[in-house]
């Protein structure tokens, strides 16, 4: 995969902390913000992992050794509710929440609204969503 600049990008951007913190996978095609979220979700606590498209997410391994499952999904609203894909990765990670990211313009998920965040939303209000769905022990 290749970045704006022109280098190599690496595909996921991975805490190596351990298996007690919850495992979040973060789906967001912007590269700045995705690493921003994923940042602050280690510095949290959690076991964030990044990827820039549903395939790059379904491409993560189920079962990392030492890691848990994913307990969380979190999805950037440039993912279509009705991409196959993206009903291939719900059904990888059966027992994950899942938070949307949702345009502001844009329809909502067929979520619970507890599970919904609408632009614009802050970056502290990811967070505070995130903490909310899948707290730290």
């Amino acid at each position: 995969m290749r970045s704006e600049r022109g280098g190599a990008e690496p595909p996921f951007l991975i805490s190596s902390t351990g298996m007690s913190e919850p495992r979040v996978l973060v789906v967001m095609q912007a590269q700045w913000p995705r690493a921003l979220l994923l940042a602050a979700l280690v510095e949290e606590g959690y076991d964030a992992v990044g990827a820039s498209s549903l395939e790059e997410a379904l491409s993560q391994p189920l079962q990392a050794a030492g890691r848990e499952p994913v307990r969380l999904l979190v999805l950037d609203h440039h993912i279509s509710p009705d991409d196959p894909r993206l009903q291939t990765l719900l059904q990888r990670h059966p027992e994950a929440k899942t938070l949307f990211l949702e345009s502001a313009f844009g329809s909502s998920q067929p979520e619970p609204p507890e599970y919904r965040l609408r632009y614009p939303a802050f970056m502290g209000d990811v967070i505070q969503a995130i903490q909310t769905l899948v707290p730290l022990a």
